[in-house]
């Protein structure tokens, strides 16, 4: 029941039920703990997982990976990085699972900080510390795990670590993979490599919005706002529906290129869809 209230977001119901069951003298198993503890990140309720926690240490379930995940994923989504980073540190066996919770977690307080206007205290290099750790660690990353990981090595300009992400990208055969494809073309856009970001482009097997907003955003910062209005209208043709996001892009490639009457021109069309 407490699964089934956690799957479907009725994340107060399952507390209810947890409370229930504790009260009737039920045991709660290796099964029951991941289930609550998902539900302490839907409310953002760090108290309640704290206690959580503390009950799973009382019945000796802390060592098990399911349970662990679930404690890394929970104090991430409180913004309670130090005590995530631990728990990881302290499971005697770890998997892709939790290293990605932790890896998504610190990139999400570095984004918050960032909208802050705050220093984020180096934390996109934590990440590519992570990342180094799972390799030493022997966990092998997958394609969600590059997928975080890309982005903020165009934040760094880390092009060796890129380099040696694409060789095993090519080794395990990850591609196709429209995520890890799309972190690739944000990487190169954000290092000013337009080359690169369309030879990612044109070998994708699928594309979607996000791809083509991207590679917009490249060719304006490349000063090729033709280009950039090329691919817009080729985007519309072949179905997709431009997002804000992508008529931000192509409007700053109007003005960086000083194409004035399609600025316009986009502008109204913009205007007339969203307002």
């Amino acid at each position: 029941m407490i699964r089934s209230y956690a799957n479907n977001h009725l994340f107060r119901d399952a507390l209810l039920e947890f409370k229930t069951m504790s009260n009737c003298g039920f045991k709660l198993d290796n099964y029951t703990y991941p289930c609550l503890l998902k539900t302490c990140s839907g409310l953002n309720s760090l108290w309640v997982g704290l206690q959580i926690h503390g009950a799973v240490v009382r019945v000796r379930l802390d060592s098990n990976l399911f349970i662990g995940n679930g404690l890394v994923s929970m104090y991430g989504k409180c913004d309670c990085l130090v005590k995530a980073w631990r728990v990881l540190d302290e499971m005697p066996s770890r998997d892709v699972v939790a290293q990605n919770g932790r890896i998504d977690d610190t990139l999400e307080f570095c984004r918050e900080m960032g909208l802050l206007r705050l220093k984020p205290d180096a934390g996109t290099d934590k990440v590519v510390d992570l990342y180094s750790y799972m390799d030493v660690q022997g966990i092998e990353p997958d394609a969600i795990s590059f997928a975080s990981v890309l982005p903020v090595c165009g934040d760094l300009s880390a092009l060796l670590l890129v380099r040696q992400i694409h060789q095993y990208v090519e080794r395990k055969k990850l591609r196709p993979n429209l995520l890890l494809e799309n972190a690739s073309n944000d990487m190169y856009a954000k290092c000013g490599s337009l080359a690169k970001a369309r030879t990612v482009f044109d070998d994708m097997k699928f594309r979607d919005v996000v791809s083509c907003t991207s590679l917009i955003s490249t060719y304006g910062m490349s000063g090729k706002g033709c280009d950039a209005i090329a691919l817009f209208l080729k985007m519309q043709n072949s179905g997709l529906f431009p997002d804000s996001i992508a008529f931000v892009s192509v409007l700053s490639a109007c003005n960086h290129s000083g194409l004035l009457e399609e600025w316009n021109y986009n502008f109204k069309l913009m205007i007339g869809q969203y307002m």
